[in-house]
């Protein structure tokens, strides 16, 4: 399978907005805080894609065979507060591969993509969140360098 790992653009949203939906309807088992508010369809999911598209602090690459979207990648800048050395990371807010692509380097071609794009930016620190019931994230992440940091933990009131 060829793909080409680029930036996403405007004319990829009805692509992307398919992983997006994909993506958010996994993660709404995960965690009740995510449960939406309203009905989150793909309609939903194409405003969204298109906002974060557009979003000057957000940055998204996309694994792509033409104009079919495989996979992406969410980044951003976090800064930190001054008292700390480190005074901004990257940080991965989102991945995610379609199924029928997943197995095919897909995900270790975007994480390299995302670190070269911090290290660019002069970062040191790249950092993420899995949710600990997500086995296949969580084996993805380990599996290209990442360790567990710390632990959310959650109790219902």
């Amino acid at each position: 399978m060829r793909y080409t790992i680029r930036k996403a653009r405007t004319k990829d949203v009805k692509e992307l907005a398919k992983l997006y939906f994909q993506f958010w309807q996994l993660h709404f088992k995960f965690d009740p805080l995510l449960k939406p508010a309203r009905s989150y369809s793909p309609a939903v999911a194409k405003k969204d894609a298109l906002k974060d598209i557009r979003k000057k602090n957000r940055y998204i690459f996309i694994a792509a065979i033409n104009e079919k979207v495989l996979g992406f990648i969410e980044l951003r800048i976090n800064k930190n507060d001054q008292f700390f050395k480190a005074r901004k990371y990257g940080y991965i807010n989102a991945a995610f591969v379609a199924k029928e692509a997943r197995k095919q380097g897909i995900t270790k071609a975007l994480t390299k993509t995302a670190i070269k794009f911090f290290q660019k930016n002069k970062l040191s620190y790249v950092k993420t969140n899995v949710y600990v019931k997500n086995e296949i994230a969580m084996r993805a992440w380990t599996k290209l360098g990442f360790k567990p940091l710390s632990e959310d933990l959650i109790k219902n009131i």
